[in-house]
Formats: structure tokens, sequence, C-alpha cells
């Protein structure tokens, strides 16, 4: 899924470079997603990811996400972190605050570390889910209702 989601950006600047522009639409009527209109400081989703594994495709992910539907706010902590941004969540408490105002949740499942045949995970599971933040992200979004996208990177 996460080779998908960066072809697209491929797709994106060969597009832009017949002038074309790609934007996500509604497959009812064909009309633009345009997201709802927010307060300075406050985002659609968050984007949680483990740190050693998915900044860069985290970042990706952001990019690609604004560029379709162009006027989302998206949270991501490297650029979003400090007060800059309009958001204080440099403690768990504002940190908690602001997962709790998100309307969508995306979990990038980024990394991978080899489980033993006898477990029954077998074979591989996402670095994100050994992470102790990423799940308080997880549990914190589920226990306030947050859809929650996961977005698992695959080795092509």
């Amino acid at each position: 899924l996460l080779a998908l989601v960066i072809s697209v950006p491929l797709l994106l600047v060969s597009l832009a470079a017949g002038r074309r522009e790609v934007v996500l639409r509604w497959t009812k009527d064909g009309w633009r997603v345009v997201p709802y209109h927010l307060p300075a400081g406050q985002f659609h989703t968050f984007i949680s990811h483990q740190w050693s594994s998915g900044q860069d495709q985290a970042r990706s992910v952001k990019q690609l996400l604004r560029e379709l539907v162009p006027g989302l706010q998206v949270w991501l902590d490297v650029d979003d972190m400090r007060s800059k941004a309009g958001t204080s969540a440099t403690d768990k408490e504002s940190f908690n605050r602001l997962i709790d105002e998100q309307n969508t949740l995306v979990a990038l499942l980024t990394g991978s570390v080899t489980v033993g045949t006898g477990s029954p995970d077998g074979g591989e599971v996402s670095m994100y889910f050994r992470s102790g933040p990423c799940l308080n992200e997880i549990r914190r979004a589920k226990q306030n209702g947050i859809r929650i996208i996961f977005l698992l990177e695959i080795d092509p």
C-alpha cells in the first residue's frame, strides 16, 4: 500500500508537467473533496509514525494528502510539534488533547522485525507496534472514537 502511496507522487509529478491537477474527488458526483474550515492551529488528521523508521515516509504521506486535498490540515510531529505551528503539544496533556481533537489518525506502519516462527504472529511485524508512544496514540484515538487508518509500508 505504501508502494502505491509512493508511486502516486510520481504520477503527480508527471501529470503536473502536463499541467493537469490531480485531486481527490467523490465517486458519487465527481466533485472535489473539500475539507471543512478549521480555526488556526487545528488539524483534520494526525499522522502517527515510528520515529526510527517512518519520518521520511510520514512527511511524504503528509505532502501527498495535502496535494490530493488542498486545504487539508495534516499534523506531523516533525513539522508541527513546536508552538511555531500554532500548537503547544510539547507535554503529554497537550499532546493527548491534540489527538482528541482529530477527525482521523493515520497510523503509518513502517519498518519490520522478524518474530519467531513458533509465534502466532509468524514472520515479520511492523516496528510501529513495538513503540510505546505509537501504541498510546492508537489507544487514545480508539478510546475517543477517532477513525484510524492503517497504512502499511511494504517491500517492493
